[in-house]
């Protein structure tokens, strides 16, 4: 049994987090881009900026099993399975961080085991983490690829065989086609990798190597959006076809007005993120992960400019993107809160003297702090009985005329849920929700067009008109605001 636990300790926090996840999923579509994204992922379509290709595929795929009544229920699900299964990396990625760390209290491998599983269920149950289970979104899946590579970058720097460096290059590129914030996982992979091989040429013609494998791994995924935009499907964002509209969508063109807009939208960002910690943590961890700073850079302090760097250019980035909800883009600055909760937790574990003391200290903060934790975030975080978004729109389009037309901007509450409820479950599809901030985008009269053919009836040399307006616009000219 003690030689299971060695081997197979990271299914241990897995186990324990699939099981309390499962009791706060969501059973329908949630705010924001749940019910965009889970019908993308059930009609093989292209979802907004930046396209999230993989997230696509790998949704589509799922769903054609027939696991549960609801595909929408089949789609939280998976999010729930990508965020159960990130915590499996992360325990390992735990694991080689802490074999570095220089004391006698990790000579038992109980304490290492056991500070780990604490350190894991601290990260699975803070706020923003778990809420990543509850339903579908592209979040869920980041944490599974980052926690992967994060994991095989930290096993390229500590061994001696370059087969880890290609892993994680092509590991990184494929987390690109997901999520572009996994970009802030550079400077701390440029860190370890020079402190590694040095700056001489073969380290730099290497590094070019690695370079090529991750734009391709990339790239290969990325050929999704042009290739299925040829194909017309049902919710076609960007109708990335053109390579003018495929890099438009690719970077994210339209919400770039919102990144490094100010210093008073920092500020803002800046301070949310502090106030919301105790949120996230709570107060017992906090003590621990402000002990671990200090201890890991007592113990590595290559490790800790590693996870010092992740920390600050998450923050960095995040504080500088003006948006409203913007918790998920601080989740890999959390994984690096909990390394230094680590530390703090051994740094603790060493004023014990008593090998008998440490143990029932471990179990006693295996039991308290994250079950605290779990406590205070549970009511927030669960949306089990949530149907508030599905009877909104249900309740809006079972009251219409056939062949209605809607005029919104409620992205959360309407357009977005509307999009799962008529694309994949076919309800009231004979209604043509238009949102209006859309139409500011040249692709979307394409795809209204592509819905119902008599949208623009006697419209066309308005539309025309209009069109030609945008353009100046989308490409970033002088334009006429009116």
């Amino acid at each position: 049994m003690k030689r299971f636990i060695e081997n197979y300790f990271a299914l241990i926090p897995f186990s324990i987090l699939f099981i309390i996840y499962n009791f706060t999923i969501a059973p329908s579509v949630i705010q924001i881009d749940s019910g965009e994204l889970a019908a993308v992922q059930y009609t093989l379509g292209i979802a907004h900026p930046t396209g999230y290709p993989l997230f696509t595929i790998l949704g589509y795929l799922f769903l054609q099993l027939p696991l549960f009544a609801s595909k929408i229920f089949q789609a939280n699900f998976l999010a729930l399975l990508f965020t159960s299964v990130s915590t499996v990396f992360l325990s390992k990625f735990l694991n080689e961080i802490l074999l570095q760390y220089k004391g006698k209290v990790l000579e038992n491998n109980f304490i290492r085991i056991i500070a780990i599983i604490t350190s894991v269920l601290v990260l699975g149950l803070s706020a923003t983490f778990w809420f990543q289970s509850t339903s579908v979104e592209v979040y869920s899946l980041h944490l599974l690829l980052i926690s992967i590579s994060l994991f095989v970058l930290i096993k390229a720097f500590l061994r001696n065989e370059n087969k880890y460096w290609y892993l994680f290059a092509y590991l990184f590129g494929l987390s690109l086609t997901n999520h572009m914030t996994s970009i802030l996982i550079i400077p701390s992979a440029v860190f370890l990798y020079f402190r590694k091989f040095g700056f001489k040429k073969e380290a730099l013609i290497f590094g070019i190597k690695l370079s090529i494998i991750t734009i391709l791994s990339a790239g290969i995924v990325y050929l999704f959006l042009p290739i299925r935009a040829l194909q017309s499907p049902e919710l076609n964002w960007g109708n990335p076809i053109k390579f003018e509209n495929f890099w438009r969508h690719f970077t994210g063109a339209q919400y770039q007005v919102w990144i490094f807009s100010s210093f008073d939208s920092s500020k803002k960002q800046l301070t949310y993120f502090i106030n919301n910690i105790p949120n996230e943590f709570y107060y017992p961890s906090i003590l621990f992960i402000i002990t671990g700073i200090f201890s890991l850079f007592k113990k590595n302090k290559i490790i800790f400019i590693f996870t010092f760097l992740l920390l600050l250019v998450t923050i960095f980035y995040s504080i500088n993107y003006d948006i409203v909800d913007i918790d998920s883009y601080f989740l890999l600055a959390y994984i690096s809160l909990v390394v230094f909760f680590a530390f703090g937790l051994l740094t603790a574990v060493e004023f014990i003297k008593s090998l008998k003391y440490q143990k029932s200290f471990l179990i006693l903060a295996f039991i308290i702090i994250p079950l605290s934790q779990a406590l205070n975030n549970f009511k927030n975080v669960n949306q089990s009985d949530n149907y508030i978004f599905e009877d909104y729109t249900k309740a809006n389009l079972s009251t219409l005329p056939n062949n209605s037309i809607i005029f919104s901007y409620q992205w959360d509450y309407l357009i977005s849920p509307s999009y799962y409820f008529q694309f994949a479950e076919n309800f009231r599809k004979d209604i043509t929700i238009i949102d209006k901030e859309l139409l500011r985008r040249s692709w979307y009269y394409e795809q209204l067009k592509s819905l119902d053919d008599n949208i623009f009836d006697g419209l066309e040399h308005e539309v025309k008109s209009f069109l030609n307006a945008l353009e100046p616009f989308e490409r970033g000219g002088n334009f006429n605001p009116q």
